[in-house]
C-alpha cells in the first residue's frame, strides 16, 4: 500500500525483531530494506535511527512500545506516527504517556500524530468534520458516539471463530477493560467492563449490533481538544455522552463473560492454585468456542503449550496459562491458503443534536480490501492511517511541532486522501429512521455503571 500511494522518491526501512518476517514483509518490493530490531531496547532504536536517519517513523508495534520508540524518534529529530495510543494504567488514560512527550517534540519541531489508524484515526477525523459543521450552525451537540460494527465468516464453512484480522488478545484486551464515557458535566468518568450499549443498525450484512462501552482513545483525545480548542468546548458544551460502542454478536459477549469468568483476561500471571476449580469448565468452554479444541493433538500445537506454559490433555485444555493473554495469541489459528473470509466492517462517529442525528462513516467489506491490495480488510484499514498521516505531513497539511490526535488537526485533505487510500467515507442522516428507535438517544445512565 506504501509503495502504491506515497511518492516514489521514498524509501523505506523496515524493522522487526524477527528479520524474518521483515523479508517477507517487504517480499519483491524495491525500494524496502528491512533490519532486525529489539523495540524493548531503547539503545537499539537509538542506534537503529541514528543510522537510518528516518524523516518519518512509523510504528505500529504494540501500544506498550509506543512512549519508547516516539522518545527514540524525537531524538532523532524524525517525525512520529503511531496507529495506537500508549496504554492506560496508575492511574494514567490512554495516551497520557505520549502527551507528556509534547515539550520534546515541540522543542525539536518535530510533528507526533498518535492513533492515526481506522479507530482511533479516521473515527476522529469524520468526528472533528461533523462537530465543526454543527459548531457553524450554531448547534450543541448532546451525544457523540463512535460505532464500529463489523461481522465475518469463512466461506469454507470452517468452524474457526473470525474477527476479520484481529487477534483473539487484541480483541479480548480491548473489550474486558472498563469502558470511558465523557460528558460536559461530569468529564471522564469508568465504567464496569462489558457494560452494555444500544443496538445500532450498521446496516449491510452487518445488520444491528448491540455494543459494549469499551476504553478507547477516541474519550480521552475528545475530552483534551475541548480542554484545547474553544470551538470544541462550545460545540460540546451541553453534550451527555462522548463514548465508543464495539459492536459484536451476543455469542462474543458470552465468550467475553466467560473469559473474565475464567480470568484469562490479564496481563498478569495467573497461578494455579490460586485460580478456583469451578473455572475449568469456563476455560474448556472458552476453548472450545474459540475453535482450538479440534488441533489440541498436533504435535505444532503441543509444542506452543509447553513453551508458553500450557498444559494440554487428550480431550481439552486443562491449565491456565501463565500469562493469560498470550493464550489467545498463541492458539490463534493460521488460515489455510486456499481461505477466503467474507467480512464487512463500519467504523465512526455517531453524532446528534436535539434535532439532528448523523452517522458519518468508513465502510469497507473484505472483497474492496482484496480488490485493491490483495490484503485483509482489517489491514487495509489500519494501514491507511499512517499512509494518510505521511502525505499530511510530507505536504506540509500537518506541520505544526508537537504531539496530537487527528482529532485536534486539519481534516479536510486528510479524508479526502483517506478515499483514495481505503475508498471515501459516507453521511447517512439518521434522524428520521431512529425515531423509531428511541433507545439510541438513551444516554449513558450513572446507575449502570
Amino acid at each position: 500500500m506504501a509503495s502504491r500511494k506515497l511518492p516514489q522518491e521514498i524509501t523505506f526501512t523496515v524493522a522487526d525483531y524477527d528479520l524474518g518476517k521483515a523479508r517477507t514483509a517487504i517480499g519483491a518490493l524495491d525500494r524496502f530494506t528491512p533490519v532486525q530490531v529489539n523495540a524493548e531496547d531503547p539503545n537499539a532504536l537509538h542506534d537503529l535511527f541514528a543510522a537510518t536517519r528516518p524523516e518519518i517513523v512509523v510504528d505500529l508495534l504494540h501500544p506498550r512500545f509506543a512512549p519508547a520508540v516516539a522518545s527514540a524518534a524525537v531524538d532523532a529529530k524524525s517525525h512520529y506516527i503511531n496507529t495506537a495510543q500508549s496504554e492506560s494504567g496508575d492511574g494514567q488514560l490512554l495516551g497520557a504517556q505520549m502527551r507528556e512527550l509534547n515539550g520534546q517534540f515541540q522543542e525539536k519541531e518535530c510533528v507526533g500524530i498518535v492513533g492515526m489508524g481506522a479507530d482511533p484515526g479516521i473515527s476522529e477525523l469524520l468526528a472533528r468534520e461533523v462537530l465543526h459543521g454543527f459548531h457553524d450552525d450554531e448547534q450543541s451537540v448532546r451525544q457523540v458516539t463512535i460505532f464500529d460494527g463489523s461481522t465475518s465468516k469463512w466461506l469454507s464453512g470452517t468452524r474457526r471463530p473470525t474477527m476479520a484480522g484481529f487477534s483473539y488478545s487484541v480483541f479480548v484486551d480491548e473489550c474486558t477493560k472498563s469502558g470511558l464515557v465523557w460528558s460536559a458535566e461530569r468529564g471522564i468518568t469508568q465504567l464496569k467492563p462489558l457494560t452494555l450499549g444500544v443496538p445500532f443498525p450498521y446496516g449491510g450484512t452487518i445488520g444491528s449490533q448491540t455494543g459494549i462501552h469499551a476504553e478507547h482513545e477516541e474519550i480521552g483525545d475528545i475530552a483534551h481538544a475541548v480542554s484545547q480548542e474553544p470551538w470544541m468546548r462550545d460545540v460540546l458544551k451541553k453534550c451527555e455522552e462522548v463514548s465508543f460502542q464495539y459492536g459484536m454478536s451476543f455469542e462474543q459477549y458470552l465468550l467475553l463473560t466467560k473469559i473474565m469468568k475464567a480470568k484469562l483476561h490479564t496481563n498478569e500471571p495467573v497461578k494455579l492454585h490460586s485460580v478456583p476449580r469451578t473455572n475449568a469448565a469456563y476455560v474448556r468452554a472458552v476453548t472450545r468456542e474459540m475453535g482450538t479444541a479440534d488441533v489440541l493433538n498436533e504435535p505444532t500445537t503441543r509444542e506452543l503449550f509447553t513453551k508458553y506454559g500450557l498444559t494440554a490433555s487428550k480431550n481439552n485444555l486443562t491449565i491456565v496459562p501463565q500469562t493469560p493473554l498470550e493464550f489467545f495469541t498463541r492458539l490463534q489459528p493460521p488460515p489455510h491458503p486456499k481461505e477466503r473470509m467474507s467480512a464487512e466492517s463500519r467504523i465512526g462517529p455517531y453524532i446528534r443534536t436535539n434535532d439532528v442525528a448523523v452517522y458519518r462513516s468508513h465502510h469497507m467489506t473484505e472483497d474492496d480490501a482484496q480488490t485493491r491490495y490483495g490484503r485483509s480488510l482489517v489491514a487495509v484499514q489500519t494501514a491507511a492511517g499512517p499512509i494518510v498521516a505521511t502525505r499530511m505531513i510530507l505536504d506540509g497539511v500537518w506541520k505544526e511541532p508537537g504531539v496530537r490526535a487527528p482529532i485536534e488537526l486539519p481534516y479536510s485533505d486528510a479524508i479526502t486522501a483517506w478515499g483514495d487510500v481505503a475508498g471515501k467515507c459516507e453521511t447517512e442522516n439518521m434522524t428520521e429512521q431512529m425515531r423509531g428507535h428511541r433507545n439510541i438517544y438513551r444516554c449513558w445512565d450513572p446507575s449502570r455503571s
